[in-house]
This record gives C-alpha cells, sequence and structure tokens, in this order.
C-alpha cells in the first residue's frame, strides 16, 4: 500500500483556493486593528518558499512573526505543524496541527496532517478521528479517503476499510493507488480472486505500476497459482529493482515452487537491500532449513546472525523481572501465537490447555490470528485470559505481557510468517521458552532461555549446538488433538486397486530433487504401484512439469503419478483412504502431517537426517511405538517402503488398528501430556 504523504501547504492552497479566501477574510476581519499594516499573506508566502527552499528555521520565523500579529492564525500553525514533521518533531506537529484546527474547524488539511502524524506516533485510534473529520468537511476528497482506509486495514477493520475504499473508487474508478489499496484489503479479508481483479485494473491503467505487480502476485500466492505468482513478481522487480519487499515475495513463490536455492538468493538480496528487516531475516533462515547439506550446528550459525542483527540491541534495555520461585506457587504461562486456530499449532496446544491443572498454572494466550475457527474458540475457551493482540505493535504487546506478570513465556512461530521475535527480543517475561510445535530448532536470541523439545528432535550429544538451554519433556514433544470432522478410516487401497499407491501429502517446498528421486526408485522396486502427492501449489504448472520431469528422467511412466493441490481439511484428509502408504519428506520432515497419516490409518516411512527439522515424524513415530518405519539411510527409507509394499496382509492390519493405536498412545494423552509438561515448567521456573 501507498505509505500516507503529509499535505503540503500549497498543494492543500491549490486545492482548495476558495476556503482559504475565507479563512483570510476571517483572519483579517479579526486582526489586531488598523494600526496594523504588515500583510500576513505575503509573510505567510515568504514562509513556504522558505521551506521549500529547505530554509525551516528561516520559515519557523516567519511563522512566528505572522502569530505575533494574530496568535490564531491557522495557517501559520499549520505550517509550523509542517516544519515540525518534517524535523522529526512529532509531538510539535501535532501541538502546532490541533491549534490550527482549533483556530478553524473548517481546516480539513490540518486534520488530514494531524491524523498522519498521530498515525506515525502510534495513536491510531485518534489517528482515524482526525481522517474522519477531514472527510467530513471535505467528503470528496480521495486522499483523505484512501489514507483512512490504509489506516482501517493495519487495525484490522477489514470490512470497514472496503466502504471507505469504495467510496474514494465512487469519486474517482481509474485511482491508482486506491485501486491497488482496495485490493490489499480484499486480499487481507481472503478475497484474493477479488483482490487480483483490482490489481489488474490499475495495471490495466498504468503498465509500469510495480506496487500493483507485487501484490497481484502476493494474492496467486495464497490462491497456490505460483507460476503467475513468481512473474508478477519478477515483473515487479523488473521495475523496482532495489526493491527489498518484492525480492523477498519472490524467494516465497519460489521457495513453495520447489527451488529453495533460489529461494534463498531471492531472500538474501532482500536482507542486503533492507539489512533492518527481521522478518525477511527470518525467512532467510527458514529456507535454510530446506537444504540437506545444512548441519544443526551451521544452523545455529546462521540463527546468531539475526540475533547480532536484530535482538542484540535490546538487551542493555531488558527489564528486572522479580523472581518469586516458591515450589509450590501458581505460575502464570503466556503463549503467544498467529497461528491460534486450525494450524498445527493449535492440533498440538489444544490439548494441553484443556487438561493443564488450573490450581497450580494459570494460562495466558496473546493471539495475533485474524481469521478465527472453531479452533480459535476451543483454544479461547481453554485460557483463563485471552488476549487479540494482532492491534499491539512490540512494545505495546511487550508492556501488555509485563503488566500480565507473566512468569514463562512461550514463543510458538519461531522464524516462520508473522513471527513476533522482534516482540520477544525485549524480554517481556522473565523466562522465555521457544517449543519446537511452531518451529524447529533454534531461534538464535539471547532473549529466548529455553528450547523445550524431546530426545527425538535434539540428541542429548548436540545441546551444545544450541543457543538455548535444552530442556526435553519425558515423553513427547507434543500432544495431539485429531480433529473431529475427520472421515473414518476406510478400507486398504491395494486389497480393491490390485497395486499400492504410496502417498505424500507434506508442502510442495518439502519435496526436494533428493526425495523424487528416492520416490523413483521405490516405484521401480514395486512394479504398478503408484504415488499421489497432493498439497496447495501442487498442481501448479510449475511444479507439475517439475515432477513430472523428475519421474519421467527415471523412467517412471506418468499415469503412475498423480499431483493434486489443496483442498478443505476434511476433503484433505479424506484422500487418504486412496493411501497405503506414507512417503514422509527429508530434509524437512512432516510434523501434523504425519499425525494426521497415522490417524487415517496410514503408516509413514520416514528418514531422519542431522537437524530438528528432519526429525518430527521421527519422533511421532517413536511415541506410538511403530520405530520399524525409521530408515537409517537412504537405501533403508527405499527398502522399508517396498518390503512393506509386499506385505498386504501386514499393511491391512496395520490400518484397520492404526486409529485405535494411535488414539490410546501417548501422543494423542492430553492428561498424560499435562501432567510432564506441568512438571517440565516447575523444574524451569526453579532451576533456569
Amino acid at each position: 500500500m501507498a505509505l500516507p504523504a503529509v499535505c503540503r501547504y500549497h498543494a492543500a492552497m491549490n486545492r482548495n483556493e476558495r476556503r482559504k479566501l475565507a479563512r483570510q477574510q476571517r483572519r483579517q476581519a479579526t486582526a489586531a486593528g488598523p494600526a496594523i499594516t504588515i500583510d500576513t499573506s505575503t509573510l505567510l508566502a515568504a514562509a513556504q518558499k522558505q521551506l521549500d527552499q529547505g530554509l525551516a528555521q528561516e520559515a519557523a520565523d516567519t511563522c512566528q512573526k505572522i502569530l505575533k500579529i494574530n496568535p490564531d492564525d491557522p495557517e501559520a500553525l499549520h505550517l509550523l505543524g509542517l516544519i515540525a514533521y518534517f524535523g522529526g518533531q512529532l509531538e510539535n506537529a501535532v501541538r502546532f496541527f490541533k491549534k490550527a484546527t482549533n483556530a478553524d474547524k473548517d481546516f480539513a488539511e490540518a486534520y488530514y496532517n494531524l491524523g498522519i502524524v498521530l498515525n506515525q506516533a502510534g495513536k491510531a485510534k485518534q489517528a482515524g478521528a482526525a481522517y474522519r473529520k477531514a472527510i467530513k468537511i471535505e467528503p470528496t476528497n480521495v486522499d483523505y479517503l484512501n489514507n483512512l482506509g490504509n489506516l482501517l486495514v493495519s487495525r484490522k477493520a477489514g470490512e470497514e476499510a472496503l466502504e471507505i475504499f469504495q467510496q474514494a473508487l465512487a469519486i474517482e474508478p481509474n485511482h491508482l493507488n486506491i485501486l491497488n489499496n482496495y485490493g490489499s484489503a480484499l486480499a487481507g479479508l481472503g478475497r484474493n480472486n477479488e483482490a487480483i481483479t483490482q490489481y489488474e485494473k490499475a495495471i490495466a491503467i498504468e503498465p509500469n505500476y510495480s506496487d500493483a505487480y507485487n501484490n497481484l502476485g502476493n494474492a496467486y500466492m495464497e490462491e497456490g497459482k505460483l507460476s503467475a505468482a513468481i512473474k508478477a513478481f519478477e515483473k515487479a522487480i523488473k521495475l523496482q529493482p532495489d526493491n527489498a519487499r518484492m525480492f523477498n515475495n519472490l524467494g516465497n513463490a519460489l521457495l513453495d515452487s520447489g527451488a529453495p536455492e533460489k529461494a534463498r538468493d531471492a531472500y538474501q538480496k532482500s536482507v542486503d537491500l533492507a539489512p533492518n528487516q527481521p522478518r525477511t531475516h527470518s525467512n532467510l533462515l527458514y529456507c535454510y532449513q530446506y537444504d540437506p547439506g545444512m548441519t544443526a550446528g551451521q544452523l545455529n550459525e546462521v540463527h546468531l546472525k539475526w540475533e547480532q542483527a536484530h535482538g542484540a540491541q535490546f538487551k542493555s534495555a531488558w527489564p528486572a523481572h522479580n523472581y518469586d520461585q516458591s515450589p509450590n506457587r501458581r505460575l502464570r504461562l503466556g503463549f503467544a501465537s498467529p497461528d491460534f486456530g486450525r494450524h498445527p499449532v493449535g492440533f498440538f496446544l489444544i490439548k494441553l490447555l484443556e487438561n493443564i491443572e488450573p490450581e497450580k498454572f494459570e494460562v495466558y494466550c496473546y493471539s495475533d490470528r485474524l481469521k478465527k475457527d472453531e479452533m480459535t474458540d476451543r483454544l479461547a475457551g481453554a485460557a483463563h485470559k485471552w488476549r487479540d493482540s494482532f492491534n499491539l505493535d512490540d512494545d505495546a504487546l511487550a508492556a501488555k505481557i509485563r503488566t500480565d506478570k507473566i512468569d514463562i513465556l512461550f514463543e510458538l512461530s519461531g522464524h516462520t510468517k508473522a513471527n513476533r521475535l522482534s516482540m520477544h527480543a525485549l524480554k517481556p517475561a522473565p523466562v522465555q521458552i521457544s517449543w519446537g510445535i511452531g518451529y524447529p530448532g533454534t531461534t538464535g536470541l539471547s532473549a529466548i532461555d529455553v528450547l523445550l523439545t524431546d530426545v527425538h528432535h535434539v540428541d542429548p550429544a548436540e545441546d551444545d549446538l544450541y543457543r538455548e538451554n535444552v530442556v526435553r519433556l519425558a515423553g513427547s514433544i507434543s500432544c495431539y488433538e485429531p480433529p473431529g470432522y475427520a472421515p473414518d478410516v476406510g478400507d486398504l487401497p491395494a486389497s480393491q486397486n490390485g497395486y499400492v499407491t504410496f502417498g505424500s501429502f507434506n508442502q510442495s517446498r518439502k519435496i526436494t530433487a533428493q526425495m523424487l528421486a528416492a520416490w523413483a526408485q521405490i516405484l521401480t522396486s514395486v512394479p504398478a504401484s503408484r504415488l499421489l502427492v497432493k498439497y496447495s501449489g501442487l498442481d501448479d504448472e510449475i511444479n507439475v512439469k517439475r515432477i513430472e520431469n523428475a519421474f519421467a528422467a527415471e523412467g517412471i511412466e506418468p499415469d503412475r503419478v498423480l499431483i493434486e493441490g489443496g483442498a478443505a481439511h476434511e476433503d484433505f484428509l479424506a484422500r487418504y483412504n486412496a493411501v497405503d502408504i506414507a512417503l514422509d519428506t527429508c530434509p524437512y520432515s512432516g510434523g501434523i502431517t504425519t499425525c494426521e497419516a497415522l490417524w487415517m490409518g496410514v503408516p509413514v516411512v520416514t528418514l531422519p537426517g542431522s537437524t530438528s527439522a528432519s526429525r518430527h515424524a521421527c519422533s511421532h513415530l517413536s511415541t506410538v511405538g511403530m520405530t520399524e518405519f525409521i530408515a537409517e539411510d537412504l537405501p533403508d527409507y527405499i527398502k522399508i517402503a517396498a518390503e512393506l509394499a509386499q506385505d498386504l496382509t501386514r499393511l491391512g492390519d496395520i490400518r484397520q488398528g492404526l486409529r485405535d493405536r494411535v488414539a490410546t498412545s501417548p501422543l494423542c494423552d492430553g492428561a498424560g501430556f499435562a501432567e510432564q509438561f506441568g512438571a517440565a515448567m516447575k523444574d524451569i521456573w526453579q532451576n533456569h
């Protein structure tokens, strides 16, 4: 979205000459009497010229001469507000703009600029009120409407923003920035196809509109149209080759298209162009998790660079925390995440919150999630205190956490999308924990005290490779809540089809060239077998071609590989009834994907590597007692899958009993998990 710009005084005069003359007449009528002969209009013009020439102090002095004649001259006060704003003095700018509006209640430009400065000062609610006053005076001024719409979008008031943008477009249907911003508001509400229409309208008017191409790419991404997204981002970058944000977005699309090396280069370019953007740097680190050559030690080193660039600067300002280490004291646990809903974090967290002992722990949730669902409602119902935090900046959220006196604060996103690591860097709680249900391995932050994991994700011999203190839960790293809408487990597909169907429902970015080559060997080893891959974006041309080409190069017939895109979660789960054996990915293993496959009666073959990201399935399979499907190396991975496919009786028995086996295992034991989790928290609080 276009950033709002302060309305310079001379531009305001050109648009509102009649109103300006009326104000001048009122000023002259109320001036200090006939003895005054100085022409203040001439002084005002001189002040404006001085400001345009960069002579801010001289312009301010001239304005003060006007105020000696008329202390309530609105134009002079307004110009002083602009001078203060351009000088970075936001408080003084607010003061002068307020004086200008008090002197002239119909001074729309002053209200508008007041709104801009208030918004930059973090007072969004007051800014909105100022914009609305400007619009009430000049209801057809599209600049005022545009800024109010942008503010509402930032305040997560998307529906109201749509109304404002529609009002502006009714006045100027071809206004480029408003078409672009209207599209962004639609996209923010998940209405991506409508957003695409608005971006395309803007591009049709101005074919070189780079921001519209960039936003178009983001909308295509949300719809799983990766090829179109990449083209849009590349066009945007061609028009703005030094725009860091566009390189970051290109990286996102390249990663989902199965090109992690190209994605890493795009992210690195973005970081080089804008080194002060922590979330872009996080994307680069997340991309490293898909590099099969990375070790846990190397990942620790690159993550420490994020701390050096974005976290270490706050260490000297960490607040002092009072420690009451009474062994029986009720502890306040805070959980912060943008993923409280139908998301792995939601499915791995809900049983803990619903089973944790309330007399020992008080649970606070800080939710950055705007789109809510039934899992969001369950999580909110299980928490003692629920805080919607999406409208709070880092400082405000950290202050809220301190006010709530949280003892142990959980970071559940790591370096994934929409993380708040920059807030955690402020150290709002005495103990901060990164729990591996949202991000694998280290965060790199000195403000994070503990990495909460299990023996499968982090080998005890590797503890020194991690920035945080590694604490392992006694059993599983998490507790899984299967969706209530999951369909029943069907009969073994191979018994009806006459051939075995392998499947992988992992994200497209996890399906690397190495995995495709391994799967081709499995299909070669099991004649007539099939492979079904399914996930959002896998049906896009760029992924379809790379997968088809990889199998064709190994001599696999095209009709043996079925490639599907995403679906509603219930339908997604139902497709497991077409799969006999699930194949995990490496170096980024399936976490929630493994649990879902097991719940649908499908055994999972996995190949754990040297990093935490590669060991999710290993952990879950170990928890349900299915370690025979954990491979030692790539040949063993292929062997386990091929041999299992030869024994349909064994496959049928596994399928028939697997859901009950999972349901009665520690993986789904909410009470047992809450007990071991609580014991770990008490121990951490005593010994952190």
